[in-house]
């Protein structure tokens, strides 16, 4: 609506209203609804047949396109609407709240439920039942009946005439109107019962005694609602004011008449014989202003930020929330770029946690930076033979039986404080930081409290920056999960018993698959079913050896090197190093290289053909004298 100046002589006149910012929202709003009801990217020309109105040329759509970036994206030679490529992370009232608000006009239930599911990678039919539920349950929609058909717009485009406003000044207020919007048409006689239209239509010629005119519709409803009182329905009201022809929906929950809708068709044809005599290249947008972060965008990101909960939030998320800049937009990635390098200069505020993502400083979880003691190494008292041999006497690699010296440094026998550079490590074949996917294997004791050893990970699969790196693991469901990368403890956390852990039967070996995806930071997880032959542990095994390890606890100390032979002599076959290594360690936690060093040094442990044993006669030999040289 016009607004009062001073003029020379001390009288007030109408300001003149900007008929070009005005043209140019109907025309983006006729766009956006025309892409909209095709329900997929489209051409310029199936834009227009769509919109149907020879004022509107494909030149003319092509402009402004090309030159409003927030709102539609180019996708492989056609066109589409940047709402449908929200992130879908985001909670799904909010995502709903985004659509509607788009649409600037009373949408139905079919078309939001058609954007939510094209958004979530959904079928319209899947999600139309959720979508009226959160339409008519939540208080941020109005459902209105129009020529008999439910239609529903953001609650905030209807007057709020809430009980606790006493007067007209905070009726006013809270619905973002000035003090003095009113006062022009005082002397204006309206009838708000017997002919609506008619009143709102003297309302637009109040406005501007020629086209283009233009009415806020709170304020419509303002001056009904003083005329009628108790009697005024918001929603009846705005659904009358629908059903004629006579007033016309206009973006930003606004009214205007035909004859203005005529006056920027008149411009239209203008703007396209303007556009037809200019080179192509002229055409092209110009360059968007650089964005410009001062103290009171970092508020709002520090708010937007706090409002994602625990999770952290991706720079291309806030630029869409904060700033309106979506993919498509040619100063994206510089954007970007920018918000990035402002986030990373204040980190007192927000902390980085890798890939594109922030949080606010200081809002890790807890349990970061901790080794659970379940995966620590006790510290074992040495016991003596009455030779004075240590049971548990360390060696040097070089003293280790032939073949050990390379096991140890498996990728898979290595684990939590014991673990090699990745540069040293023997990984399988084919597995580097490069790879596509990579496949796990799980251990007991680290799916008992939902950690994994990130020794099993390649240095550079994942960001290998920060030092805590916030990931997303996707299931086979969709669900996403919340997972740490921590550096300094070289743990992920947070895959969880009740979470990515719950679907996993066995309690140790479980092969586990990650696979990059083309979103940074986001992964996909399968528990693939299978097992790894050398850290599968039977169930009835697993008991047995879980029994031992308490009456261990409850006794006197044991030496790492009985436990290694009662692993043993308590097996129904030979075991490979790793087998062996993977059983040991649900007895008492040992090192790769504590247990090679007892399989070396005394003579009872027999090696044949890759496997161990126990031979209790050789036993008798202590000892290997051999190797006391590389006792450390």
């Amino acid at each position: 609506m016009a607004t009062k100046t001073a003029d020379t002589h001390g009288k007030t006149k109408a300001a003149p209203i900007d008929i070009d910012a005005l043209a140019d929202a109907y025309l983006t709003h006729q766009i956006h609804h025309a892409i909209a009801s095709l329900g997929e990217p489209a051409k310029i020309a199936d834009i227009a047949r769509a919109i149907d109105d020879e004022a509107i040329s494909l030149g003319l759509i092509r402009h402004t396109l090309t030159r409003t970036p927030s709102r539609f994206i180019p996708i492989d030679r056609r066109w589409d609407v940047s709402t449908r490529y929200l992130d879908k992370q985001r909670p799904a009232q909010r995502l709903l709240e985004e659509i509607v608000s788009n649409f600037d006009a009373p949408v139905s239930a079919w078309d939001a439920a058609h954007e939510f599911a094209t958004v979530s990678g959904r079928t319209a039919e899947g999600v139309l039942v959720t979508v009226e539920r959160m339409l008519r349950g939540s208080k941020r929609f109005t459902e209105l009946t129009v020529d008999g058909n439910s239609r529903y717009v953001p609650a905030s485009w209807l007057l709020d005439t809430n009980v606790d406003y006493l007067t007209d000044e905070q009726v006013l207020f809270y619905n973002f109107l000035g003090e003095t919007a009113a006062k022009p048409f005082k002397s204006v006689s309206l009838d708000w019962v017997e002919d609506p239209v008619g009143s709102v239509e003297k309302l637009l010629h109040k406005v501007s005694e020629k086209a283009p005119r233009i009415i806020e519709n709170r304020l419509v409803q303002f001056l009904a609602f003083k005329a009628l009182g108790e009697d005024f329905d918001a929603r009846a009201l705005y659904a009358t004011l629908l059903e004629t022809d006579r007033l016309v929906v206009f973006p930003g929950h606004r009214w205007i008449d035909p004859e203005t809708v005529q006056t920027f068709r008149n411009l239209f044809i203008q703007r396209a014989n303007d556009l037809a005599d200019l080179p192509e290249e002229e055409i092209e947008v110009e360059e968007a202003a650089p964005l410009i972060i001062g103290e009171d965008e970092l508020i709002e990101l520090d708010q937007t930020i706090e409002e994602a909960g625990d999770r952290g939030v991706r720079t291309t998320t806030l630029l869409q929330d904060v700033y309106e800049i979506a993919p498509g937009d040619r100063t994206f990635s510089t954007d970007v770029q920018t918000l990035f390098d402002a986030l990373r200069a204040h980190p007192d505020r927000f902390d980085w946690v890798g890939y594109d993502r922030f949080r606010l400083a200081g809002s890790l979880p807890p349990y970061i930076g901790q080794v659970p003691e379940s995966l620590r190494f006790p510290v074992i008292a040495q016991i003596e033979t009455p030779e004075g041999d240590l049971l548990d006497q360390m060696l040097d690699g070089e003293g280790f039986e032939r073949g050990l010296e390379r096991e140890v440094l498996n990728s898979l026998a290595q684990d939590v404080n014991d673990q090699e550079p990745t540069d040293q490590t023997v990984w399988p074949e084919g597995v580097s930081a490069d790879s596509q996917s990579i496949e796990l294997v799980l251990k007991a004791h680290h799916k008992e409290i939902g950690t994994f050893p990130m020794c099993q990970i390649p240095f550079g699969f994942l960001a290998t920056e920060p030092s805590v790196v916030e990931i997303t693991f996707r299931d086979k469901s969709g669900n996403s999960h919340q997972v740490f990368a921590d550096y300094n403890t070289q743990l992920l956390y947070g895959l969880g018993l009740f979470d990515l852990y719950a679907e996993i039967p066995a309690e140790s070996g479980a092969i586990i698959r990650i696979e990059k995806t083309n979103i940074p930071g986001e992964f996909l997880f399968t528990a693939t079913g299978d097992t790894h032959a050398d850290v599968f542990v039977a169930p009835e095994r697993l008991e047995q050896l879980q029994n031992y390890r308490s009456e261990i606890e409850a006794g006197p100390t044991l030496s790492t090197h009985d436990i290694v032979r009662f692993v043993l002599e308590h097996s129904n076959s030979t075991m490979s190093y790793l087998t062996l290594l993977t059983e040991v360690n649900i007895v008492r936690r040992v090192t790769r290289r504590q247990l090679a060093s007892i399989l070396s040094a005394w003579s009872g442990f027999a090696h044949r053909s890759g496997t161990w044993s126990y031979d209790a006669k050789k036993a008798a030999q202590g000892f290997n004298k051999s190797r006391r040289k590389y006792a450390l």
